[in-house]
């Protein structure tokens, strides 16, 4: 799906861009805001970044694009080479593309902290849990109006985000509250991704 045109802005909650037959969200436009989404299925990259566009994901989960048999070989969870300025927080990118290809396709210069990615092509970057598994679930009904991978137990995306500045909305997609205490530490933190783990 292509949304944003040249000089638009689009701020993106609590949806799901799923099964695809290409990208899963695509912008050319000043700026894509994802707050609370998830991206799964879809034959293309999950979010496709072009033009000088900026781009901001907060608890996003993106995962299984471009790995059906029609699916594009080599293909990133994020294709953001020609995108602006990047911001990534809190979110999950993990299991896209075929075989051992790159989640990322990002160019340099960008702010992120507290995601969980699999190999160095998201990171680098502070704060970032990688090469973990997050042990996401089946895309599902999950509760909500929309499609979400939910989080097994002992998934470390549970709680990865202290209670704080970094910790900043009160629902999930579904609208289950954030944040919990899913590890049961007797802290309460907020989870990577788009889903919040409830015990």
């Amino acid at each position: 799906m292509v949304i944003g045109g040249k000089e638009g802005r689009s701020d993106v909650t609590s949806s799901a861009f799923v099964n695809n037959r290409s990208a899963g969200v695509t912008s050319y436009g000043k700026l894509l805001s994802l707050t609370n989404v998830t991206i799964s299925g879809n034959a293309g990259p999950g979010v496709g970044v072009g033009d000088g566009s900026d781009l901001s994901l907060r608890f996003v989960t993106i995962a299984a694009n471009a790995t059906s048999k029609t699916g594009l070989a080599g293909t990133p969870g994020i294709s953001a080479q020609d995108a602006g300025k990047i911001s990534i927080r809190g979110s999950i990118i993990h299991g896209n593309g075929k075989g051992v290809a790159a989640q990322c396709s990002l160019k340099i210069g960008f702010d992120v902290g507290y995601n969980i990615v699999p190999d160095n092509s998201c990171t680098s970057f502070p704060d970032a849990t990688t090469g973990a598994d997050p042990k996401l679930k089946p895309l599902a009904n999950n509760g909500g109006f929309t499609l979400t991978h939910a989080l097994s137990p002992g998934s470390p995306a549970i709680d990865l985000i202290p209670e704080g500045p970094d910790c900043s909305t009160s629902v999930d997609q579904r609208g289950g509250v954030r944040p919990n205490d899913g590890n049961g530490d007797g802290k309460l933190g907020c989870d990577a991704g788009a889903y919040e783990f409830k015990p």
